[in-house]
């Protein structure tokens, strides 16, 4: 099992469109992290095919996604969304992944990367990237597929 930890649920007016990465429902939006995931992946990634059956097949694989926040953050302050992350990090996190046993973290993001990982560490959880994988969006998309291919086999 491969555990990828991410900031948060997106803000209300971005699930109108469909950009969270479990929602199955079919948007002709760009939705990067879903998108760049199942290219990286999944050879035979088409955005034209149902999400649902490449979610099966990350979930098939062993892969599977939580965030650190519960509630939105990407439309709050860096600093408050930095507070929050760390906050929901202590009180919730590490018992996710405790009840989640996974054989490998890998943390996505910078600011989560810098908030979460001491968090897990200090409570006894290894965190299996040693620097930040960025979100793939706002030309980070090469970047994240570079360095999610040195933590994850692919097929």
């Amino acid at each position: 099992k491969v555990l990828f930890v991410l900031e948060s649920p997106p803000d209300k007016s971005e699930l109108r469109d469909f950009m969270y990465f479990y929602f199955t429902k079919h948007s002709n939006k760009y939705q990067p992290l879903y998108e760049e995931t199942m290219k990286l992946m999944f050879k035979e990634f088409d955005r034209s095919k149902p999400k649902s059956e490449f979610l099966k097949k990350f979930q098939e694989k062993g892969f599977f996604i939580v965030d650190a926040a519960k509630c939105p953050v990407n439309k709050v302050a860096k600093k408050e969304r930095d507070k929050v992350v760390e906050c929901c990090g202590k009180k919730h996190l590490v018992n996710v992944i405790k009840n989640l046993k996974p054989k490998k973290i890998i943390v996505i993001k910078s600011n989560v990367f810098r908030k979460i990982k001491p968090i897990l560490e200090e409570n006894g959880i290894k965190v299996f990237n040693d620097r930040p994988v960025p979100f793939p969006a706002f030309g980070n998309q090469v970047e994240f597929r570079r360095e999610m291919k040195k933590y994850i086999e692919i097929d």
